[in-house]
This record gives C-alpha cells, sequence and structure tokens, in this order.
C-alpha cells in the first residue's frame, strides 16, 4: 500500500509558459515522478524495499537549534530523512530502521511529532503545524511499523 502525505513544495511557474490546470497537473507529475525514482534508486538501493509513505516538512534534531527543511520517507523497513530544497534533488541526511524505533511522541494539537530511536543521537522533532496532515501521515506510519515494534 503506497500512501503520500505531503503539502506541495512552492513551485515558481515561468512567465513564458501558460499557467493552465494541465501545466501545473504535468509539473506535479513530473515532480512525483522524480522523487518515486530518487526513492528507489538512491535510498532503497532496489533492495526490495516498499514505499510506504512520505512527508515534507521540517525537522530539527535534538541537541541542535536549526531547523531543516526535509521530505521524511517510510518504507517497510527503513525511515529516511532526506534534506529538501525546491528546486533540487532530495539528498540523504540519516536513515533508521523502524524496528528500531523507541519513542513515538505527538505534540500538542498534532503539530509536531518526535521520532526517537534506540541509537544514542537519533532523535528528531517533525514539525508540521497541520493537524490534519500530521494525523494522516501517523496513520500511515503507525501501519507501517513492524507488528513486532514495541514504541511507547
Amino acid at each position: 500500500r503506497q500512501t503520500s502525505v505531503q503539502p506541495l513544495p512552492t513551485l515558481t511557474l515561468p512567465l513564458t509558459q501558460p499557467t493552465s490546470s494541465l501545466y501545473i497537473r504535468l509539473i506535479l507529475l513530473k515532480l512525483t515522478t522524480n522523487l518515486s525514482y530518487f526513492f528507489d534508486v538512491e535510498l532503497f538501493m532496489r533492495t526490495g524495499e516498499v514505499l510506504c509513505c512520505y512527508l515534507f516538512a521540517q525537522y530539527v534534531k535534538y541537541g541542535r537549534m536549526r531547523i531543516i527543511d526535509c521530505v521524511l520517507v517510510v518504507s517497510n523497513n527503513m525511515v529516511y530523512l532526506c534534506k529538501w530544497k525546491p528546486n533540487d534533488k532530495p539528498s540523504l541526511k540519516s536513515r533508521h530502521r523502524l524496528s528500531q524505533l523507541k519513542y513515538l511522541d505527538i505534540g500538542l494539537n498534532y503539530q509536531h511529532f518526535r521520532l526517537e530511536w534506540e541509537s544514542k543521537d537519533a532523535a528528531y522533532k517533525i514539525l508540521l503545524y497541520d493537524k490534519q496532515k500530521c494525523m494522516k501521515f501517523l496513520d500511515s506510519f503507525t501501519l507501517a511499523l513492524p507488528s513486532t515494534t514495541q514504541v511507547t
């Protein structure tokens, strides 16, 4: 099952092109196709991993002060945090096994959530500021967790 939950990135359309709905749909289709290619080739490395869901958001790594735009990608085995620049391809910042997830905390009114893994330096706050998107993503995310995972 493939679910994607993400706000669409801001698109800057060239003034010379018509801004019809068909043109915008073609740009979004190209964006989705490019992301799918990136996930398959650079993240999953053709290992049989299956995309479960992804989310455009911001994150802060615990112990650091900088907010980073990212795409959070969840497969059937791993969680990937990729730095996201709207006019560039994502770049992998970190990856963690789903089975080693230790904590999943949901922030006040679903404005953010925290992911923490067993390894020492692996705790992130994912900033969304949108209750509906957060709830929808977390529904998909929890379905991707292995049944043996005990998250507190």
